[in-house]
C-alpha cells in the first residue's frame, strides 16, 4: 500500500509538474501574442501617421502646382499687356514722329515755294 501510495504520488507530482510547464508554456506564448498585438497596434499607428503625411504632401503638391499654373498665367498675362503697352507706345511714337516729319516737310516746302516765288514777285512787283 504504501508503495501504491508513493507511485500515487509521484504520478501525481508528475502531472503537476507536467501542468505547471504547460501553464509556463501558455504564459510565454500569450506574452509573445500579446507582443505581437502590440507591435502590430504600433504599425498600425505608425502606418496611419506616414499615410497622414503623405495625403498632407499631396495636398501641398497640388496646391503648388497649382500655385505654379497660376503665377503662370499671371505672368504670361502681364507679358501681354506689357508687350501691348510698349506696341502703344511705338504707334503713338511713330504717329508723333511722323505729324513733326510732315510739318517739317510743310515748312520746308512753304520756304522752297517762298524761295521760288521771290524772283517772280520782284519781277511783277508784287
Amino acid at each position: 500500500m504504501e508503495t501504491l501510495v508513493i507511485v500515487l504520488a509521484a504520478v501525481v507530482l508528475a502531472a503537476l509538474v507536467s501542468v505547471i510547464a504547460c501553464l509556463r508554456r501558455m504564459s510565454a506564448l500569450n506574452a509573445e501574442k500579446t507582443a505581437v498585438a502590440e507591435e502590430k497596434a504600433a504599425l498600425a499607428g505608425e502606418n496611419a501617421v506616414l499615410s497622414s503625411r503623405l495625403k498632407s504632401q499631396e495636398e501641398t503638391f497640388r496646391a503648388l502646382e497649382e500655385q505654379r499654373a497660376e503665377a503662370r498665367l499671371q505672368l504670361e498675362e502681364e507679358r501681354k499687356k506689357a508687350f501691348e503697352s510698349q506696341r502703344k507706345q511705338m504707334e503713338e511714337s511713330f504717329r508723333l514722329l511722323s505729324e513733326q516729319n510732315s510739318a517739317g516737310l510743310r515748312r520746308q516746302n512753304a520756304e522752297s515755294i517762298t524761295e521760288l516765288l521771290k524772283p517772280i514777285q520782284e519781277k511783277f512787283g508784287e
